[in-house]
């Protein structure tokens, strides 16, 4: 599989996560070139506050494996069949930081969130939204999924996340 490919492959999988959370997380990491960011408690991003304007449940379960790219921890909040939070933290290795960006952050509209995003907006009657963003080598995909009966009311808790 390309890289490319895999990219989109991890992407589809996931994306939720207080991205304002993990952006604080990131810029705290030491500067220069060694800004990978993410150490690798990503459960420990997102508080139960940062979640229940979303309507998701505070339990978390977080997995890492390395592929071509890099390394990736996808960490879930809430139920994968109900309402949940995603998120998808990539330390990207350094020659592949402009391809992943090429892929990232093309879809939507910036935020003002790190060194780039890319928020794609609301979805099925307001209850899906997807924001993208990057810092040095770390990018992060965050998928918020509300339940069927309490859309979201406007983007900002989403982005309030990241």
């Amino acid at each position: 599989m390309n890289a490319r490919k895999e990219m989109h492959m991890h992407v589809r999988r996931a994306s939720t996560m207080t991205a304002a959370a993990i952006a604080a997380v990131v810029l705290a990491a030491p500067a220069a070139n060694a800004r990978t960011a993410f150490g690798g408690d990503a459960c420990g991003l997102l508080s139960a506050g940062q979640l229940k304007p979303v309507h998701v449940s505070p339990g978390c379960n977080q997995k890492s494996s390395a592929n071509t790219l890099g390394k990736v921890t996808v960490a879930t909040w809430g139920s994968i069949h109900g309402a949940f939070v995603m998120a998808n933290v990539y330390d990207v290795k350094p020659a592949y930081v402009a391809r992943a960006k090429s892929v990232f952050d093309t879809r939507g509209t910036s935020v003002g969130v790190g060194d780039w995003s890319s928020f794609k907006g609301l979805a099925n009657g307001k209850t899906v939204a997807e924001i993208d963003f990057g810092i040095g080598r770390t990018i992060v995909g965050i998928a918020v999924r509300t339940p069927t009966k309490q859309p979201l009311t406007s983007s900002k808790p989403v982005i309030a996340i990241a």
